[in-house]
């Protein structure tokens, strides 16, 4: 009994700084990106790679997904990204997002099994 109280004030906690990094972008004009990486099963998938790329810049924040298979990309200009990513047995993952000013922006994404693309 007492591992599941630690392990939900664990994930209240995460949730809590999470919201925190959402909330703080609007207030400098900057936004973020964030999803959940899933497999064609919808189980999550933890560790996954993660690249955002501003598209006009070409400044790239990388990330790995957490145990939640879980992401963010937080404190990101405006602009035109691309989202690659990747894991382990799962072919590669690509799409386009436009940020606005101060959005929070949810990109969830379903890989397929297979060897990786290039």
């Amino acid at each position: 009994m007492r591992t599941a109280q630690m392990f939900t004030r664990f994930i209240c906690a995460g949730l809590i700084m999470i919201g925190s990094v959402s909330l703080a972008c609007p207030q400098s004009g900057q936004g973020g990106i964030e999803g959940t990486v899933l497999g064609p099963t919808e189980a999550v998938i933890p560790a996954a790679a993660v690249k955002v790329v501003h598209e006009a810049t070409g400044v790239a924040l990388e990330t790995k997904t957490s145990t939640a298979g879980f992401y963010l990309a937080p404190a990101l200009n405006p602009g035109n990204y691309t989202i690659l990513v990747s894991a382990l047995g799962m072919q590669n993952w690509s799409g386009k997002a436009l940020l606005e000013v101060g959005q929070a922006l949810r990109i969830d994404v379903r890989m397929q099994v297979g060897r990786p693309t290039r």
